[in-house]
């Protein structure tokens, strides 16, 4: 199944959540984040690769929504299908069983590859906005 790759972005020193706009790699290897605000296409934040995790945390969607239709990115913290808060995380995982195995990196929870619990769980926030919820 494909999945839609898109990121968002926490703002360090503005302390806001955005989305970004794109991604560009040049020539020499840099990264550079860049993202909009408004309709008029005003530049919000273009960041190199130096900055990211000093100024920004960048943040991938998962290709899943909760079971109220809400996107999930890494970093956001979700109640799973226990009743328990868990931030979402990319690990590496080993999948088995009577006719498969192989491993990989995704989307867990803390134990649990986030694939099994599709519609199962609830956004409640995010570890930058809402840290108290860990």
């Amino acid at each position: 199944m494909k999945r839609e790759i898109k990121f968002r972005v926490w703002l360090k020193i503005k302390k806001k959540m955005r989305k970004v706009q794109k991604i560009e790699f040049d020539d020499f290897g840099s990264v550079h984040v860049v993202g909009w605000f408004g309709e008029k296409g005003e530049l919000l934040f273009n960041v190199s690769n130096a900055e990211v995790g000093r100024t920004i945390e960048l943040m991938q969607f998962t290709g899943l929504k909760d079971k109220n239709g809400k996107e999930i990115y890494e970093g956001d913290i979700v109640i799973d299908a226990w009743g328990g808060k868990e931030q979402v995380i990319i690990e590496p995982f080993e999948v088995s069983d009577y006719e498969n195995c192989y491993a990989g990196s995704g989307f867990v929870l803390e134990t649990h590859n986030l694939e099994d619990f599709k519609g199962k769980v609830e956004v409640i926030g995010n570890i930058y906005e809402n840290p108290e919820l860990i």
